[in-house]
């Protein structure tokens, strides 16, 4: 769930003039669940008569391209059509190459239609599919837009897209973003597109993670994690443990004399969700000099 600046850019050839003609190319739309496959179309809104294109997209980070469906624009035999992942690891981008020796396309329609999968561990939210400026494309004359006899280069404007991750839709989760809407009225008074690119208090948490944890996305100070532990008494020596829990969830509760995972055992019972807070109280031996805690969320 992880989260760019991207963008598709045609690049005239090095010896070509440019004309006038007018076309607009524009990724389209689409929506996804987590672990699903999108297909974003690349139209052409308005056009002249073209030989080939070529263009580089940047697509959301850690989401790969698993297809190119060439649409009516490129029929083949006729055009040539050549995906090329960017070798730059920063970026995830593809450029895509189309020309013919023989034809050409016209009017206006899907060039082609990119496939996009979704990782299953991607959380909801709207993802932007952008077009890059300059382009990045591999260098190939003549073929950046180009005019029929192949001579010349055409004007042109482009769109960016969006790429809609959604979770499968369940009962009470009007809008399909695996929230329940009664949580999203409980804490933002209306039923809104909380996703995992929103951040309401800006404490570095999203609002969708805010959820799963059974925080409080309108409080910076409520986080994912046991409160200060405290000392009900030197008397009790009993250890004060408290945390934001969701209902539905189970805890573990986990102690230790140092800070080595191999020395954490489970403390008592497994502990069942009392939102919006848990409390328990632990007796650790008299002998131990100092005691660590973890918590652990078993299930949803």
């Amino acid at each position: 769930m992880k989260p760019l600046i991207w963008s598709l850019v045609l690049a005239a050839a090095a010896a070509a003039t440019t004309t006038s003609a007018g076309l607009h190319l524009a990724a389209g739309t689409a929506t996804g669940p987590p672990g699903g496959t999108a297909a974003i179309p690349l139209v052409l809104n308005e056009a002249s008569t073209a030989a080939g294109f070529n263009v580089t997209i940047h697509l959301p980070q850690d989401m790969p391209l698993s297809g190119v469906v060439r649409g009516g624009l490129l029929p083949s035999p006729g055009f040539r059509l050549v995906t090329h992942t960017l070798d730059d690891p920063s970026v995830n981008a593809v450029s895509l190459l189309a020309w013919s020796a023989s034809q050409t396309f016209s009017g206006t329609g899907t060039l082609c239609t990119l496939l996009i999968d979704i990782p299953p561990d991607t959380g909801p939210g709207d993802y932007p599919i952008r077009l890059d400026d300059p382009d990045r494309s591999p260098p190939v004359r003549n073929h950046a837009f180009s005019s029929a006899d192949g001579a010349s280069s055409l004007a042109h404007t482009v769109g960016n897209g969006l790429l809609s991750v959604r979770m499968p839709g369940a009962t009470g989760d009007s809008n399909g973003n695996g929230i329940p809407d009664d949580w999203e009225i409980l804490f933002f008074g209306m039923i809104t597109n909380v996703t995992d690119q929103t951040d309401f208090d800006r404490d570095g948490l999203s609002d969708f993670r805010e959820y799963l944890s059974g925080t409080d996305p309108t409080d910076p100070d409520s986080c994912v994690a046991i409160a200060p532990p405290t000392i009900r008494s030197p008397e009790d020596g009993g250890v004060l443990l408290r945390w934001h829990s969701i209902s539905g969830g189970t805890y573990r509760i986990e102690r230790a004399a140092a800070l080595f995972p191999g020395d954490f055992s489970r403390v008592g019972l497994d502990q069942s969700a009392t939102p919006p807070l848990n409390v328990y109280t632990d007796h650790p031996p008299a002998d131990i000099p100092a005691s660590f805690y973890r918590l652990i969320r078993l299930t949803d």
